[in-house]
């Protein structure tokens, strides 16, 4: 994994941690699978924030997080969805317009 500021090995492990204490943590999800985003795994991105998304379907970060990561990997539209869906709940995101 690449590594860029020296702690997201172990912020993933604390995420995982906390997932593990509270599997219904939908933000716990989120900021995982949006921390592999940062990363340029987007595979695990997509992984983490499709759950968050199972438990919290109006997670418009997540559905920031999904689209984006789709886009990379070239499902562009699962990329379009999640994005355009995102900016159904929340229209005054800049990111989700940018996206």
């Amino acid at each position: 994994m690449v590594n860029r500021n020296g702690r997201a090995d172990q912020a993933i492990l604390f995420y995982k941690k906390a997932i593990e204490k509270n599997p219904k943590n939908p933000i716990a999800y989120s900021n995982l699978g949006n921390l592999y985003q940062s990363l340029g795994s987007f595979e695990f991105a997509v992984e983490y924030s499709s759950k968050s998304l199972e438990l919290e379907p109006n997670n418009s970060e997540a559905l920031i997080t999904l689209g984006w990561s789709q886009k990379e990997l070239g499902n562009l539209d699962q990329a379009l969805a999640s994005t355009l869906k995102s900016l159904e709940l929340k229209p005054d995101n800049p990111t989700a317009h940018m996206n």
